[in-house]
């Protein structure tokens, strides 16, 4: 009845038979936010949260959710883009939820060597038998030739630490692709 564009982009299901779901919903101003929703297994709304900061006036506001996962013991995070300045274009966003929707942390990540890092890329998130997060996508590096792409994976405690942060840089004369799956072996 409001006329807002709404996405759905990912869902996820909890052992206690709620259901989370993160999309876009567009606000008054014509920014694309990212919102999660709780619902119960019949159904019902619980909970809606919209991932809101402040941008400056002009900015285009085209957030994007890639990816929602539930944790060991209950906690939700979203894995996705926001607006991060005007300098730097979008930044991958990790944000952790309580399963009541409260925000815990949020993480922008970009690649903190480099001013001007434009348009990061989420790819994933997965959780060891410790609950540490991992997440993996692709970031800009801005080289002598111009703008080159790495992977990047780094590594969050439950608390939103940072424990690693590494990436896979270009090497002369290869190109490198967005980053697309990842996995972990707990031994």
């Amino acid at each position: 009845p409001d006329n807002k564009i709404r996405n759905a982009k990912a869902i996820v299901y909890a052992t206690n038979g709620n259901i989370f779901v993160t999309g876009t919903e567009e606000s008054t101003t014509g920014a694309e936010l990212i919102v999660t929703k709780k619902f119960s297994a019949t159904g019902t709304l619980l909970a809606s949260v919209t991932n809101s900061y402040f941008a400056p006036a002009g900015a285009t506001i085209t957030d994007n959710p890639t990816e929602i996962k539930v944790d060991a013991t209950g906690n939700i995070y979203v894995l996705g883009k926001q607006f991060g300045s005007t300098s730097r274009g979008n930044d991958v966003v990790l944000i952790k939820y309580n399963s009541s929707l409260t925000q815990q942390w949020k993480k922008l990540i970009y690649n903190t060597n480099q001013p001007n890092n434009f348009n990061d890329k989420p790819c994933k998130i997965l959780f060891d038998a410790s609950n540490n997060i991992y997440v993996c996508g692709t970031w800009n590096n801005v080289n002598i030739t111009g703008f080159t792409e790495e992977i990047f994976v780094q590594k969050y405690s439950s608390t939103g630490t940072m424990l690693v942060s590494t990436s896979v840089q270009q090497g002369t004369g290869k190109k490198i692709e967005d980053a697309t799956d990842m996995c972990i072996v707990n031994n």
